[in-house]
């Protein structure tokens, strides 16, 4: 037996317990059986029964008021439905960027490992190592100086779809120059099918090319900036021809191109933490990057699950 307050377990018991049957009996909220004693003085809300046993992903659901049909962008060990699999929906890259030494995945001679089944794994160049993160683990890029991760073409990266979406968590440590936090890289101009980068003044912005070579920009507000030593989630999304950049659950996006076609199949590495020509290197610490071939929906973008962000 187990007893949870505000999705943490307080309390357990051991001990043998027999099931009672319900059956034509009434339930009672806000009082003792047969509402006779015991009165509750007080608000109460959200009452569920379950028929099975909720697992400790499904109760921090739960509590942060999330179906768990919902994905929880940013945290790694959420419940999923299986009626849905809304979680794994589109997913074509997931790097929890948990592990904490080199040569970890399958493949064994790649360090960051891809949980979405596509195989896209990655391997560290330079000092890049393994740090605390915002969940778990992260990877610390320490000296801007040949510091990235690489992860080789695939098709998954890529998606062939007019919509897509891309998650990460993001610590800067040293801004004052533009820095790319996310590249998948081509062999020609315009060079890349989409980016996202950290600007000298804190800001973000994205690029998305199409099958024209036709690239389109977007940026966030300059009254938003993000600063050194705390964290911030970051999710891009182009839906039609739209774009948004949420920051911490909020789109900040104060200015965009306007997008066509669909995205630009391009034939290089997806590269974290530097330029496709290995200039504007990031200084700070990435965690829990997704990409999506969809463009998430309201509740995904803002569900960067924290009780309260704590930077």
């Amino acid at each position: 037996m187990y007893l949870y307050i505000n999705g943490v377990l307080v309390a357990s018991n051991t001990g043998t317990y027999t099931n009672t049957s319900l059956t034509n009996s009434t339930y009672y909220v806000g009082s003792a059986a047969n509402n006779s004693a015991n009165y509750w003085n007080g608000l109460i809300d959200e009452v569920k029964i379950y028929n099975y046993a909720r697992n400790a992903n499904e109760i921090k659901a739960d509590y942060l008021n999330y179906s768990t049909s919902i994905v929880a962008f940013g945290y790694k060990t959420q419940g999923i439905d299986t009626s849905t699999n809304i979680v794994d929906g589109g997913l074509k890259a997931h790097f929890k960027l948990d592990e904490t030494t080199s040569n970890t995945c399958t493949g064994g001679t790649n360090d960051s490992c891809d949980s979405s089944g596509n195989g896209n794994d990655g391997a560290w160049h330079g000092s890049v190592s393994a740090s605390q993160g915002k969940y778990d683990g992260s990877v610390s890029f320490p000296s801007g100086n040949g510091d990235y991760i690489d992860i080789a073409d695939s098709a998954s990266l890529t998606p062939s779809s007019t919509d897509m979406s891309i998650s990460l968590w993001v610590y800067p440590e040293n801004i004052g120059s533009t820095q790319r936090l996310l590249v998948k890289k081509h062999s020609s101009s315009p060079w890349y099918s989409y980016f996202i980068e950290l600007e000298s003044n804190g800001t973000i912005q994205s690029e998305w090319s199409n099958t024209s070579n036709t690239a389109r920009y977007a940026g966030s507000a300059s009254a938003y900036p993000l600063s050194n030593n705390h964290w911030y989630h970051i999710v891009f999304v182009k839906s039609g021809t739209t774009f948004y950049i949420y920051i911490n659950g909020v789109d900040r996006k104060s200015w965009q191109d306007t997008p066509s076609g669909t995205l630009k199949d391009s034939n290089g590495v997806l590269r974290l933490g530097a330029n496709n020509s290995g200039d504007k290197e990031f200084t700070g610490k990435l965690d829990d990057v997704r990409i999506y071939d969809r463009a998430l929906n309201t509740y995904e973008k803002i569900s960067y699950i924290d009780i309260t962000l704590t930077q």
